[in-house]
Parts: C-alpha cells; structure tokens; sequence
C-alpha cells in the first residue's frame, strides 16, 4: 500500500496557491488559475513559460507523427526488434507531445481565467508562510485558516500545538534565517527591476543567494535536472553520443546485406545528435559557471526544487 506524503496530499487539495509576478505583490491562485506557472507548487515541468512549452512541443511533433507510422511499418515486416524498439520511441516521443499539448490547453484556459480577476501570470511561488504574513498586512478577503495556509510553520489563533504537528510534519522554523531570506529575495527583485539577469537559488546551507545568471549553469534547477554536475552531464553526452553510432549501424546494416536502409534508425539518430548537443551545452555552462563562482567565492547552489 502506497501512503501519499502530507506535502504532495496538501499540494493537491488546497484552495489556494500563492505567488507573485514580477512585482512583490502575493495573488492567490486556484489550481485551475496556476496553470504552468513559472515555480511550480505541483508537478515537474521542465519549460516554465509558453514560449519554451510551445518549443518544445514543436520540436516533438516530426517524431510524434513519424513513430506510429514506422512502428506499423515495422510490425507489418514482421520486425519484431525495430518494433519494440518504436514502440518505445513512440511511448517517449508521442507521449512528451500529448503532454505538451494537455499543458498549452491547461495554460490558455488558466490565462482566460486569471484576466477574467485581473491576475497577473504567476512567476514565483511563495511559501504559506510568506504569504499569510503578507495576508495578514494587506487583507484580501482570504480566512486566515489552517485550511487555506496547510503548511504555515506556526500556529494559528487558538490552534494548539498538539493539533498543528498532527495536521502537518513538523517544521523546524527559524525566523532569522526567514528574515534573511526574505531580505535577499526584495533586493533579487529589485535587480531584477534593474534589469539585471540573476538566477535565485538556495544555497548548501538552505539560505536565499542571489546569483548572477553567468554563475549558474543548470544545478541545481534549471530544466529541474537529476545530474548536478558538469562531468556527470558530460557522461550524458557521450552516452548520447553512443546512441547516435548505434543508430547509424542500425541504418546501414542492411546495406552490407543487400538490402534498404532502416530509415526508422533516423529517429534515434536525430535524438541522440539533439540529446548530445542539449547535454554538451548545459555541461559546458555548468563548467563556466563553477570556475567563476570559486573565482567570486559565491556560495554553491543547493540541490533540489527552489521556490521564487
């Protein structure tokens, strides 16, 4: 039996999710007025804005298209290892469209939604707690309840503390670090405002770092990527690379038997060279980015999720 943590079942079934767009105004949003937003209270998506969705989608669509065609091909050739083989190019291409296409149709009703209140696009999620003390300064019609904040760190007007830490896992709270961070966060949006290109990112440690864009490479989130550093992205590359070869025998192996080339073998190759220059490129700006943060002695960037 699987047992859905507390913070995944709150994020599903709350009222409201927070955040801001590109002032230091907090909104309230429903999960159907969230859309893709840009910092995600649920889900995993890799492209936080509609242009880089619809990119992406674009991108999907040949080999979308192409796979079922060719695995039909196959299966009529009685091929029975190509079909596998697209049967899988099929789960990954045709599957990463569709997604695509469900998101860019969650996005315009959200942004049909959000015009009809006047709410800007959400660019940043902002904690509960941050948002109830906002809340709390500039009231906006939103109960200040256990039930629209599941995961403020402190207890609300006659809530026990017995009750909060069974409501919720318990938070080991420290306002001065919040403070700090709350700190970083107003003068990242004022660089932003600036002009300035910064990338906001927690630290090792847990606190708010406000990073130049050239000292941040993809670690610990951009694309919300697995692999943290720039020789372990490098490795991704040459296993891309390999992949690209193997195609290519693929291809022309029937050749030497007097026979047609595989076309299907196209599909891998065109995502194994995409897939290598996609990982080449996010290792070669991880490099760039570590050797100047030891030069600038910034702080290296934590791992994992980061709200903005």
């Amino acid at each position: 039996m699987t047992v859905e943590s507390p913070r995944r079942r709150s994020a599903l079934s709350r009222p409201w999710y927070f955040g801001t767009g590109m002032d230091s105004t907090v909104h309230a949003y429903t999960r159907e007025e969230w859309g893709i937003g840009g910092s995600q209270p649920f889900g995993n998506y890799t492209a936080h804005t509609v242009t880089g969705l619809v990119t992406v989608t674009a991108l999907m669509t040949i080999p979308a298209i192409l796979a079922p065609v060719l695995l039909i091909v196959a299966i009529a050739r009685l091929n029975v290892g190509m079909a596998l083989l697209l049967l899988a190019c099929m789960a990954l291409f045709t599957g990463s469209w569709l997604l695509g296409l469900r998101s860019l149709r969650r996005e315009s009703v959200a942004g049909k939604l959000r015009r009809l209140k006047g709410l800007p696009k959400p660019r940043f999620a902002v904690t509960d707690d941050q948002a109830r003390r906002w809340f709390e300064a500039h009231p906006a019609g939103i109960p200040l309840t256990r039930e629209n904040f599941p995961d403020s760190s402190y207890p609300f007007p006659g809530e026990s503390r017995d009750r909060r830490e069974t409501t919720k896992a318990p938070v080991n709270f420290d306002r001065e670090r919040e403070r700090r961070n709350e700190d970083v966060h107003a003068d990242h949006r004022k660089a932003l405002a600036r002009g300035q290109k910064r990338v906001l990112r927690k630290t090792d440690t847990g606190e708010l770092h406000s990073y130049p864009a050239d000292e941040i490479g993809f670690s610990p989130g951009r694309g919300q990527v697995q692999v943290r550093s720039w020789w372990g992205m490098g490795i991704l590359t040459a296993v891309m690379g390999a992949l690209v070869v193997l195609s290519l025998v693929m291809l022309l192996g029937p050749v030497g038997r007097g026979g047609q080339p595989f076309w299907g073998a196209l599909i891998l190759t065109a995502f194994g060279a995409l897939g290598a220059w996609y990982t080449f490129g996010m290792a070669r700006d991880e490099y760039r980015a570590k050797k100047l943060r030891a030069e600038r002695q910034a702080p290296e960037p934590g791992a994992g999720h980061v709200s903005q």
